[in-house]
């Protein structure tokens, strides 16, 4: 009996959230938005929280002015349960090639926390 309520709360989860194929979409929309500096083409809450090393700021500040590229490595996680993914690889800051780590929660298909 646990085991099937467990399926029905994930199934209505990814009816009305995101299921893994969103969440990683969702990863590589942020990342394809960053690189172009245009936070306007992502489907973020109004009220999403951005904060880089800490530190809240606006959606588009921070890194977003001194990405300058894509590097060769990713790896996505994506918690569907939880409507959380995380996005785990290499761009180019600067023209510097750097790790990046980013966090983003989404709810009804829209972000709306970037870490």
């Amino acid at each position: 009996m646990t085991l099937l309520l467990l399926l029905v709360a994930v199934t209505a989860r990814a009816q009305d959230g995101c299921d893994r194929a969103c969440l990683e979409s969702m990863l590589d929309r942020y990342v394809d938005a960053l690189i172009a500096r245009n936070p306007s083409v992502l489907p973020a809450t109004p009220s999403a929280v951005f904060t880089e090393n800490g530190q809240r700021l606006e959606l588009g500040d921070g890194l977003w002015h001194t990405v300058t590229g894509r590097g060769g490595y990713t790896l996505r996680l994506a918690d569907v349960e939880r409507g959380q993914a995380v996005w785990m690889g290499t761009i180019r800051e600067a023209g510097i090639p750097t790790i990046f780590v980013a966090r983003l929660k989404v709810g009804g298909r829209h972000i709306e926390e970037v870490e």
